[in-house]
């Protein structure tokens, strides 16, 4: 009987054998390459080293090589067929299953989104692999890979309304000295360093690369490590000492996240939501300070705000149709204001009505996700509606033709797109300050909160602090919480704006400009930080330029591309492969 063959991996040619590195001469397989540059990447987030029971270890160091092996594999000439494709595939699998588990946990029918999301994600490997074995005809592979993975990011971040956590440049979250190039690149820079530097451990590791080879990887390296760390540390340096901007209350309840609808605990959140507001106010006077500001998560102000046409009315003064929609917001606000004489930024339920006679009410209703701004004196100033919905969390793509869609899901309906970013003033003792508010997953998108940022300041109104409120009770404590707060640690380097963050459940958080965590809560359990927001009064170049570095190695993958189809022999290697 003639030996087995295997069919799934494919056979390195006597050439690929003689330049592979031992290391990767005992990862036979394309699956068991990607698991390993899979593994590392994963142990890298943020949460994971806990989830593990390693809160203590650095793992955040496996960053600057998680994706050597997937380099590796890109530089073997041995021909990937098909199933050695699916392999890769699978392997980039693997990453998006442990990293995104929590995906299982709001609702028995989320499990069924796991997997197919994973799946999508998975692409992204695969295409890195797939280009970079291409790019690297044209290009060393320390130029190539990074265009390669930052360009693939861009796409990752816009395809179907985005998705960038778990990102690899989200490592170095721990690592502030690191993330400061986000003010120059965005978030996508730091990838493109970490996946240079793991690109040129490739040549190093080779057993015949010659001299030069090794000597221009070890030097492209640690130039551009030494270049990035002496960056981090002069914008570092420029944000020691900042000024005092609100004094702000995060006040975090500890409410499990619950779809069946239930009144009685509207009125069970709203006390304890006031409760924690009122230890936040003894806690801030036992340390000599006043809020100027409290804030409270996400859809934890249960009382419905009711608008008519998007303009805020009073209760007593909206249609007898309308009012038992509003009873008891407008009180609220003026009870909350009167007794801690200061603002509230509340995240809650908008129900905007129209004049329609189609409706047996005589109005159309419209659902959003709402932060409202009340003032002092619990006048509602303003509200902000979420532009940027996640899709089966908040609207079902094309149910708006197909409203039968949504009798699939534990949701009634979608809700409403905002119209934009708002810049909300708050009046304190050291003169007014603006907020710009952003809902829950907003900030996962670069280019989302980047954009606020900059209409804000095309119209004169730059905010001097970022406010993300969110609900991740859906979550129960597990690592997306931690990498909520990564992503909002890069947006805030990236605009050079502070960030604070009053999440149910956690992690809620005050952030300065440098991406740096003043204070964090802990997770599942009541909590409030009160605490004065670091202002910076620095202008990113990523916040007026946009996503100019990653656009720029998309292209710069395109023209390697189109590079690589030039004539060859056949015996070729690729370049500095």
């Amino acid at each position: 009987m003639p030996p087995a063959v295997d069919t799934l991996t494919p056979a390195p040619s006597s050439d690929d054998a003689r330049r592979l590195s031992l290391g990767a001469r005992l990862l036979r397989s394309p699956f068991a390459t990607m698991l390993l540059g899979s593994l590392l990447l994963w142990l890298a987030q943020p949460g994971t080293a806990r989830l593990i029971g390693l809160p203590w270890a650095p793992l955040g160091l496996a960053g600057w090589f998680a994706v050597t092996p997937w380099v590796w594999l890109a530089m073997r000439d041995a021909p990937l067929r098909r199933m050695g494709w699916v392999q890769v595939w699978l392997g980039g699998w693997a990453y998006w299953l442990l990293t995104l588990y929590w995906i299982c946990l709001p609702h028995p029918l989320t499990p069924i989104g796991w997997p197919l999301l994973a799946g999508y994600l998975a692409v992204y490997p695969l295409a890195f692999v797939a280009l970079t074995r291409r790019a690297i005809r044209a290009a060393p592979v320390w130029v190539a890979a990074p265009l390669v993975y930052a360009g693939l990011e861009w796409v990752q971040a816009h395809l179907f309304t985005g998705f960038l956590m778990g990102a690899l440049s989200h490592t170095q979250a721990g690592s502030p000295i690191v993330m400061q190039i986000s003010d120059l690149t965005g978030a996508y820079g730091v990838s493109f360093v970490l996946t240079l530097t793991a690109s040129c451990l490739a040549p190093l590791l080779q057993r015949d690369a010659n001299r030069g080879r090794r000597f221009a990887a070890a030097t492209t390296a640690a130039a551009t490590v030494v270049a990035v760390l002496y960056y981090g540390q002069v914008r570092l340096l420029e944000a020691s000492n900042p000024a005092a901007g609100p004094v702000v209350g995060l006040i975090q309840g500890a409410t499990l996240a619950t779809w069946d609808p239930d009144p009685s605990r509207n009125q069970t959140i709203l006390d304890a939501q006031l409760r924690l507001t009122r230890q936040a106010a003894e806690e801030a006077a036992e340390i000599g300070l006043r809020p100027d500001l409290y804030i409270w998560p996400e859809s934890m102000f249960r009382a419905p705000v009711v608008t008519l046409g998007n303009q805020v009315k009073p209760t007593d003064q909206l249609p007898e149709a309308l009012r038992r929609f509003g009873i008891g917001a407008d009180q609220w606000f003026s009870g909350l204001s009167a007794e801690q004489g200061a603002a509230f930024l509340l995240g809650a339920d908008r129900f905007d009505m129209v004049a329609s006679e189609d409706e047996e009410s005589g109005f159309a209703q419209t659902g959003y996700n709402t932060a409202v701004l009340v003032d002092a004196d619990g006048q509602l100033l303003s509200f902000y509606d979420k532009t940027h919905r996640v899709p089966f969390g908040e609207y079902i793509p094309f149910a708006k033709n197909m409203p039968a869609l949504y009798f699939l899901t534990p949701m009634s309906g979608g809700l409403g797109e905002g119209e934009g970013p708002v810049a909300m003033p708050i009046q304190t003792a050291g003169g007014e300050f603006l907020l710009a508010p952003n809902i829950c997953y907003e900030t996962v998108i670069p280019h989302v909160i980047r954009r606020q940022v900059a209409t804000l300041s095309e119209q004169g109104q730059r905010p001097d602090v970022l406010v993300n409120i969110t609900n991740d009770a859906w979550f129960w404590g597990a690592t997306e919480l931690d990498l909520h707060l990564a992503v909002g640690q890069f947006r805030a380097v990236e605009n050079r704006t502070p960030m604070v963050i009053a999440a149910n459940t956690g992690l809620s958080a005050v952030i300065d400009g440098a991406g740096r965590v003043r204070r964090v809560s802990e997770r599942m359990v009541e909590d409030v930080i009160v605490d004065s927001v670091p202002l910076d009064p620095r202008e990113s170049f990523y916040s007026r330029h946009g996503d100019w570095f990653a656009l720029g190695c998309l292209l710069g993958t395109v023209v390697l591309l189109l590079a690589a189809l030039r004539p060859r022999s056949n015996d070729a290697p690729p370049a500095d492969a």
